[in-house]
Parts: structure tokens; sequence; C-alpha cells
């Protein structure tokens, strides 16, 4: 278990979620990683991650590769913990865990999870 804090969003996940979310990282973190966390696959870049993970429900992002290789070698810690998102897509519900609660990072999620409810009320979509 990875553990931190889960920020929730409940409704039918869609594919055109999984695309917002990973361009308002991308934004975020320009210089970031994503990793599958259901297979062995190397991270890639953010920047390719919307063409490149399509299908992925469940992943890592990190800020850089700095922030990757220090998760990598000693897990989420005090010092790297900014660094790192955890991202589930189920069907009924999205959740992003943050391990830092009070910090930037999980305002930046709180504000991002603002603008998918926003996007979804404005432009709903087909589950995915």
């Amino acid at each position: 278990m990875i553990g931190g804090c889960d920020l929730l969003l409940v409704g039918a996940v869609s594919a055109s979620d999984r695309d917002y979310l990973l361009r308002a990282l991308r934004a975020h973190w320009p210089d970031g990683l994503v990793e599958d966390a259901l297979t062995d696959q190397a991270p890639v870049s953010i920047r390719s991650a919307v063409a490149l993970c399509p299908g992925w429900t469940e992943f890592f992002a990190y800020r850089d590769a700095a922030a990757q290789a220090d998760c990598e070698l000693h897990g989420v810690t005090s010092h790297n913990r900014s660094g790192f998102l955890h991202l589930l897509l189920g069907p009924e519900e999205l959740t992003v865990v943050v391990h830092e609660p009070a910090g930037p990072t999980a305002l930046f999620v709180e504000d991002l999870l603002m603008g998918l409810t926003n996007k979804r009320n404005t432009f709903p979509a087909e589950a995915a």
C-alpha cells in the first residue's frame, strides 16, 4: 500500500476525463513522467502521455525524472511526496492520492478536480 490522502470525484469516468487529467498534469509538471501502475512498462514523458496511455486506469505521475528516480529508490517519503501522485480511474469514481494533504500539490489536485467537475457539467461525455 502506498498510503496518502484520497481526493475523490464520484461519477462515471470517461476517456475525456483521462485526457483532461493528463493535459492538466502536463501543464503543471511540463517535465513530468507518468507510469502505468499495473504493468512493468517504463515511465513515459507526460508530454506524450495522452497519445500513449489511452487505456490506463491506474498510474503514477511524477514532477520530473528526479522525483521518479527518488520514488523508485526510496519509495514515497517526506522528502519527495510533493512530486508524486497516484491516480485511479474506476468505472464510477476517480481517485487522486496525494501525500501532503495541505501542500501545494494537494491544492493543485483540488483545483484540477474542480475543473474536471465543471467540464463534466458543461460537456458530458460517455463513460470510457
